[in-house]
C-alpha cells in the first residue's frame, strides 16, 4: 500500500499524562528526563504518523511546539534515548 493509499495515522497522548516528563525512581539523576519537544518529535519520528494531537492551553504553548516541530525528525541516538527512557518508565 503506498502512502497515498492509506489512512492517516494519528497520535494522542504523546506526554502519557505527564508521566512522561516525571524521574522513575529506577532512572539515574544523571540521565535527563525527556522534554515536552522530544515527547512530540519522538511521535512525529515515527514514519507512519501523521499527525500528534496536542492539548496546548495557550497560544505560547503553539508557539513553542510550532518551534520544537521546526527541528523535525529526531537523529538515531535521540530516538534510542527516548527508548531507553521509555523501557525504564512503563517497566
Amino acid at each position: 500500500m503506498s502512502r497515498e493509499d492509506r489512512p492517516g495515522i494519528v497520535a494522542f497522548n504523546a506526554l502519557k499524562h505527564g508521566t512522561m516528563l516525571k524521574r522513575p525512581k529506577e532512572w539515574p539523576e544523571t540521565k535527563p528526563i525527556p522534554t515536552v519537544g522530544q515527547a512530540y518529535r519522538f511521535v512525529l519520528s515515527h514514519p507512519k504518523v501523521d499527525l500528534c494531537l496536542s492539548g496546548a492551553s495557550k497560544l505560547e504553548h503553539v508557539k513553542e511546539l510550532t518551534k520544537i516541530m521546526e527541528k523535525g525528525p529526531m537523529s538515531p541516538e535521540e530516538i534510542t534515548f527516548m527508548r531507553e527512557f521509555g523501557d525504564v518508565r512503563h517497566a
